[in-house]
């Protein structure tokens, strides 16, 4: 897909996002949850082999008779007194230190301290600042507010406005429905220790006005492609982030009269190309609750919220269904202390002799009186460098002004610029492209020429499987196909790649990086998985002959999405006990890891058998595969292997047929 292609309808407004947060682990070394089996951890745990401090290893001495080894040979000190689910949960939500039940270790909260944050564990809450969460993801008054034809930029506040079809479209309301009329989707990461790929799964993307339904159709799981994550240059940690998601619409039959598909293919340049909409949108300002009274907030989310800029556009022939294909620039040296641009899409239009530019999530953002507005530079230039070093590079001005909050929202982050007379339009694929500042060597954001990416990219997978198709989208598996983009265009000359794959550790936050295979692909070709048994993988490549892990190798999946995320689900075989299931065995078995770890699953549908046996038909209708890509599909973290789903199944069989 490419953001560059005309009409282009940009929207913006704010979201909810809800998730959940008991799986996070996010005060390490305390650990509560074993993210490569899915597994609750009772009694939670406190890792110890990593400190080295004399004073706090003086006060770990004190519970050296009851110091473990997990089975990576860490070692760790169980939280005894929290063993049940019902002083788990209570445990959850109150601060370290304050809970009578764990007075025993209160003494290790006080001087063992976060590896993330560097902060004591006393006062921390261990489900952390929403713990309730549904996993709900909505768009909240999102609304068209204006259009870009190849002509002209109609605005929302625009007084005169010619198109009687644009007139409709500005002004109408973007959201999610799902198959129960609400207005929900889910957002979830395939790897809750690595929260690199999120995705969101919707029944139903809906475009309205004025009652009248102009767009409703379901879309390709949503993936997040880019992150930034020093985007708003005031903020620090997770506020100062954003992050740009792609999707598409395809389209099953012709348009009716009035609605948006009608104006797609009315307006778009290529029409017997036109395969449907594609969709990329931006989250930003991020605003959340990270200090929560969970007394007063009682067993209900607290949810963050954040802005959102994004666009409808043309999704064309061979292209991809939720990333882009275009050139790409990465960061590169920082404008400011650490503060760095995001990455950037790049498109040459030799026709028009104009370069486009996406700076949706990348352009710099600060906060002034409560208002965002774009980073500010003394002089920033796009800048064509030869190969050849005897030929001098040729540059375009990007002016301040051009780059106000009001032109940039109007514009969905999308700028052109025209190419001077002098750049020889023909040698154009083969200059390398970069972003400066006041300087000439201070290059905020340098062309990668050669990328590997794929749309098949938050996978998963059951351990016993050996075949080479993954659940994606939805539940028919399919293949993972690699595409190597060659500036902006399929790769026509074989590509070396370095594969390399990064597992995070089972209970700790370290993670095992190799590489892997070098391999060569021209053009596309599909993925055959290592076999390594479950847990969370990522294979990251890297289109270099020389077989080296880079240093920042966690920045480089970041901004430039040249990696596979696949979650492999552990296999699981209850030992036979010769007795009639219970719904003890189904708790303890299979649905104690979700009411600790996800305890809002509980509430929805209460853990109990009578309420089990009642909705007996539905719990099996949302929890086939075929259901994968749906909103009400069960568990919503997708991370139930196959053998506990047909252990519940055949739980509900039983309990149906001792009914009847």
């Amino acid at each position: 897909m490419s953001q560059f292609h005309y009409p282009r309808l940009h929207f913006s407004g704010e979201t909810v996002i809800d998730p959940a947060t008991g799986n996070n682990n996010y005060h390490y070394p305390l650990v509560c949850y074993e993210p490569n089996t899915a597994r609750v951890v009772l009694p939670p745990r406190i890792y110890i082999h990593h400190i080295i401090e004399e004073d706090t290893l003086k006060v770990i001495r004190e519970f050296e008779k009851i110091i473990q080894y997990d089975s990576e040979g860490d070692t760790y000190i169980s939280i005894s007194a929290i063993n049940t689910p019902e002083k788990f949960k209570r445990w959850m939500t109150i601060p370290l230190g304050e809970d009578r039940e764990d007075v025993d270790f209160h003494i290790l909260y006080q001087v063992i301290k976060t590896e993330k944050e560097g902060k004591l564990l006393q006062g921390l809450h261990p489900g952390y600042w929403n713990y309730y969460g549904t996993m709900n993801f909505s768009f909240e008054q999102v609304l068209i507010h204006s259009i870009e034809t190849e002509e002209k930029t109609f605005r929302h506040d625009d007084e005169i406005i010619e198109q009687s079809m644009v007139h409709e479209l500005l002004g109408s309301e973007v959201y999610f429905v799902n198959d129960l009329g609400k207005r929900n989707a889910v957002m979830i990461d395939v790897s809750p220790a690595m929260s690199i790929f999120t995705q969101v799964f919707s029944d139903h993307l809906v475009v309205s006005k004025n009652g009248t339904t102009l767009l409703k159709h379901n879309c390709y799981k949503m993936a997040l492609r880019q992150i930034n994550a020093s985007r708003m240059v005031d903020s620090s940690e997770i506020y100062a982030s954003s992050g740009t998601f792609y999707t598409s619409i395809l389209f099953e039959s012709p348009g009716a009269k009035g609605d948006i598909q009608s104006f797609f293919e009315e307006n778009v340049d290529r029409p017997e190309d036109l395969l449907g909409i594609g969709v990329r949108y931006d989250l930003y300002g991020l605003e959340e609750n990270q200090q929560p009274d969970y007394e007063k907030l009682g067993p209900r989310s607290n949810p963050a919220c954040t802005r959102i800029l994004g666009t409808f556009y043309p999704l064309l022939k061979n292209e991809l269904r939720s990333a882009s294909m275009d050139r790409l620039l990465v960061p590169g040296k920082a404008f400011k202390e650490k503060l760095k641009f995001g990455a950037t899409y790049v498109k040459i239009d030799k026709a028009q002799r104009k370069t486009m530019l996406d700076f949706i999530g990348a352009w710099p953002l600060q906060l002034v009186n409560g208002n965002y507005k774009p980073f500010a530079f003394d002089e920033c230039r796009i800048v064509f460098n030869y190969f050849e070093p005897h030929l001098p590079s040729k540059h375009i001005e990007i002016e301040s002004s051009c780059l106000s909050m009001e032109s940039f929202m109007s514009k969905g982050g999308i700028y052109e610029f025209v190419i001077p007379a002098d750049v020889d339009l023909e040698a154009l694929f083969d200059i390398s492209i970069v972003i400066t500042l006041k300087g000439k060597d201070t290059q905020v954001l340098k062309e990668l020429p050669v990328r590997l990416i794929s749309d098949q990219t938050g996978l998963y997978r059951e351990e016993k499987d050996n075949s080479d198709y993954f659940l994606n989208n939805d539940g028919t598996p399919e293949k993972c196909i690699l595409r190597v983009i060659d500036r902006g265009r399929p790769a026509e000359k074989p590509a070396d790649i370095s594969v390399h794959i990064l597992q995070p550790k089972s209970y700790s936050k370290g993670m095992d990086v190799e590489i892997l295979d070098s391999i060569s692909i021209t053009g596309q070709s599909a993925f055959r998985l290592a076999n390594r048994g479950y847990g969370n993988f990522f294979y990251v490549f890297f289109p270099f002959e020389n077989n080296v892990i880079p240093i920042d190798l966690i920045n480089y999946m970041l901004h430039t999405s040249s990696y596979i995320n696949v979650r492999v689900l552990c296999d699981y075989q209850m030992v036979e006990r010769g007795e009639e299931l219970t719904f003890e065995i189904i708790y303890e078995e299979l649905l104690k890891d979700y009411d600790l770890i996800y305890p809002a699953s509980g509430i929805i549908t209460p853990f109990n058998s009578q309420h089990f046996e009642k909705i007996h038909s539905f719990l099996k209708k949302i929890m086939v595969r075929e259901a994968w890509g749906k909103y009400l599909y069960m568990p919503s973290s997708r991370d139930m292997p196959d053998g506990k789903r047909k252990l519940l199944f055949k739980y509900l069989d039983q309990k149906l047929k001792s009914s009847n």
